[in-house]
C-alpha cells in the first residue's frame, strides 16, 4: 500500500477519512466574508501579549509547547461562541523550498511556512482531557510568504528550531 501523502492517510487510519480532516485547500473564490454577533478574539494575560515556554521536535514540526505560568492567551467569540480556549502550543509546518511547505492550500497554492496556534476548551480544564472531544480543540493558522526584509521575530523563531533538528528534543 502506498502512502505518498496527507491524501493517503486514510489508507493506514481510517479515522482520516473523515470530513473535518486535514489538509484543507482553500478555495479563494468560494470564502465568504463570515459576521459573528461577536469578533474572535485573542486575549492575552500579561502586559507585552506574549507567550514563552520550550521547543521540542515531536518528530513532525516544531512545536512551542506554552509555559503558563510565564503568560498565555484565550480565544473566544467568533465561530467559538462564547466558549473560552486556552492556548497549548503552536508548532510550525514547512518544506525545502520557499514554493511550499504549508499543510494547507489556498486554490491549490502552498506557502512556504503556516503555523498553527493550537487552543483547548477550558471546560475540560486540560489539553488531555479536550484533545479527544468534538469541540475539546481549535486550530487558528496563518500562512507566511517571503518578504523582502527578514522579520525579527521569524528569525529568532528559525534559530531555535536548528536546536532542535533530532526527533525528541
Amino acid at each position: 500500500m502506498a502512502v505518498t501523502g496527507p491524501a493517503d492517510w486514510y489508507k493506514i487510519a481510517p479515522q482520516c477519512a473523515g470530513l473535518a480532516q486535514s489538509p484543507i485547500d482553500l478555495n479563494r473564490y468560494e470564502l465568504k466574508n463570515n459576521i459573528w454577533d461577536v469578533n474572535l478574539t485573542i486575549d492575552f494575560d500579561n502586559e507585552g501579549g506574549l507567550v514563552a515556554g520550550t521547543f521540542s521536535n515531536n518528530g513532525h514540526s516544531p512545536t512551542l509547547g506554552i509555559d503558563k505560568s510565564l503568560g498565555s492567551a484565550t480565544l473566544s467569540g467568533g465561530p467559538v461562541g462564547d466558549t473560552v480556549y486556552q492556548l497549548e502550543q503552536l508548532h510550525f509546518h514547512f518544506g525545502c523550498s520557499s514554493f511550499q511547505g504549508s499543510e494547507h492550500t489556498v486554490s491549490g497554492s502552498s506557502y512556504p511556512v503556516e503555523v498553527h496556534f493550537v487552543f483547548y476548551n477550558t471546560s475540560y480544564l486540560d489539553f488531555m482531557k479536550a484533545a479527544d472531544k468534538p469541540d475539546g480543540l481549535t486550530v487558528v493558522g496563518a500562512f507566511f510568504d517571503l518578504g523582502a526584509k527578514p522579520n525579527g521575530i521569524l528569525g529568532r523563531l528559525q534559530s531555535k528550531f536548528e536546536m532542535i533538528i533530532q526527533e525528541g528534543i
